[in-house]
């Protein structure tokens, strides 16, 4: 076997019109593409995150912070969407919650399994943000704050090599 002949890992989701349609978890370019263009959003759901670990009272279910940022930052996960999906034209379509949760849950699951833990994918976030605003004055003080250590214990974080 050669690496040709490598199949990304897909989960087929029903689109409720009778079909079922690929979805792949994000890989390191998706993510530094998304860094790129939704910094100050990806900040923000960073921080959501982190404050959903620390505080009891605060969503502390994936699918309730994934449900925050569809409804704080649409066009963010319309992106993710279209990666996901490898449909480039649906970042310019709201699709209906149902099948939002559907396509997002399933990329959430294969990006998180791939990349060995929600503690490593964290890490490989953290340091794609942080190659991304180094030097960048007070966005990266910004990051540096939301990513001290006093606000990640708990986060639970190995790095893979």
């Amino acid at each position: 076997m050669t690496w040709t002949d490598y199949q990304v890992p897909t989960v087929m989701i029903d689109t409720g019109d009778g079909k079922e349609r690929p979805v792949r978890g994000l890989s390191l370019d998706d993510m530094s593409l998304l860094v790129v263009n939704h910094l100050d959003s990806m900040m923000e759901i960073t921080t959501l995150y982190i404050q959903s670990q620390k505080d009891v009272l605060a969503a502390t279910n994936m699918t309730d912070l994934v449900m925050v940022a569809v409804r704080t930052f649409p066009d963010f996960i319309s992106e993710v969407i279209s990666i996901v999906t490898d449909t480039p034209e649906l970042r310019k379509v709201r699709l209906p919650a149902g099948l939002q949760m559907k396509v997002l849950s399933a990329a959430l699951k294969l990006t998180i399994e791939d990349a060995g833990g929600m503690g490593n994918l964290s890490a490989m976030l953290q340091d794609a943000v942080k190659a991304a605003v180094a030097g960048r004055g007070e966005v990266s003080q910004k990051l540096q704050d939301i990513l001290s250590p006093s606000s990640t214990s708990g986060a639970a974080k190995t790095r893979t090599s």
